[in-house]
């Protein structure tokens, strides 16, 4: 759980698709960086949220675009 981890910050590395479709849902162009933080309060579904410094809106190096996705978009249909 890195909310209650004891650190003040935490590096994670992933794929981009991952972190897009999984996460948060920003777009991630290669070699790019975010900073997000932790929201005080539990979202409307209970889970953690988390928020991102416009200073990275459209990646740490200028290069990503700076629009969302939703959450799970593109992903195939598991249930069938």
């Amino acid at each position: 759980d890195l909310y209650r981890r004891p650190e003040k910050v935490v590096f994670v590395v992933s794929h981009s698709g991952f972190l897009r479709a999984g996460c948060v849902g920003w777009w991630f162009f290669n070699s790019d960086y975010r900073i997000f933080e932790f929201e005080d309060e539990l979202g409307e579904d209970g889970r953690r949220v988390v928020r991102q410094d416009e200073s990275t809106l459209e990646g740490g190096l200028g290069l990503s675009w700076a629009e969302t996705v939703p959450l799970g978009d593109g992903l195939p249909d598991l249930r069938n």
